[in-house]
């Protein structure tokens, strides 16, 4: 959660931060979807609430572990 005011900001360092992902595809649509060769990860702003919204998906645990560490990276730098 950040601070409503700081929304812009947040957006803008979420852009930045996306697009630095070395991921095979990145689209921009309703948020930034990373895709990956066996998964993918989606972060957003919430349309409520001052939130970032993650949510991943992967074909094993071990490369879902993987995006969410990056996904969690990409939202922490955001909120800095």
């Amino acid at each position: 959660m950040f601070d409503a005011s700081e929304k812009e900001n947040v957006r803008r360092k979420l852009a930045e931060e996306m697009h630095k992902v070395a991921a095979l595809k990145l689209i921009t649509v309703d948020g930034y979807r990373a895709e990956f060769a066996d998964g993918w990860f989606l972060v957003r702003l919430s349309g409520t609430e001052p939130k970032l919204r993650m949510t991943a998906e992967a074909r094993s645990k071990e490369e879902l572990d993987r995006l969410m560490y990056l996904g969690r990276g990409v939202i922490k730098r955001c909120l800095k």
